[in-house]
């Protein structure tokens, strides 16, 4: 949520149990807003995913 915020700072977004709200988005920013959530939320899988993996790295390459 924070990334897209950054990108879209005059629009509110909030989180609920379908998923993200936004409030008040005009109708001609809505393919470009919804691209950039489904972005976000693929690039937040993406690291959720490989976080073990990159730990495992890190502590393999700096153990002594």
């Amino acid at each position: 949520m924070l990334r897209v915020q950054m990108q879209y700072p005059s629009l509110r977004f909030s989180a609920s149990a379908e998923g993200a709200e936004i409030a008040s988005l005009p109708s001609e920013n809505l393919d470009d807003v919804r691209k950039s959530i489904l972005h976000a939320v693929y690039r937040e899988k993406v690291y959720v995913e490989t976080l073990p993996l990159r730990q495992a790295l890190i502590s393999a390459v700096t153990a002594k």
